[in-house]
């Protein structure tokens, strides 16, 4: 934070993939912004998804909620748009 800039992204959880929400291509059809996460399913987003999971695991949370802390965590981000249409606790 240098230069006093802060970054708000909007997409922090990547559609929803970050919740662990898609995990497959047949997942895709559980919202109508599914076919936009195809592009995620692939073997870096899988590593991802897993490590989101071995977190989660560790400290009884969920996937999303991790990856909105590690953003939250980064001196850079001011504040992430989580932008999710429903909140299971």
């Amino acid at each position: 934070m240098e230069k006093g800039i802060g970054v708000i992204p909007y997409y922090a959880l990547a559609s929803g993939f970050l919740t662990g929400k898609y995990r497959s291509e047949a997942d895709l059809s559980k919202s109508p912004r599914g076919q936009g996460i195809k592009k995620y399913l692939d073997e870096r987003g899988m590593r991802i998804l897993n490590a989101l999971d071995q977190v989660a695991e560790k400290l009884k949370s969920k996937p999303g909620r991790v990856a909105l802390a590690w953003l939250i965590a980064r001196p850079s981000i001011t504040a992430p748009i989580a932008s999710a249409t429903t909140w299971n606790n």
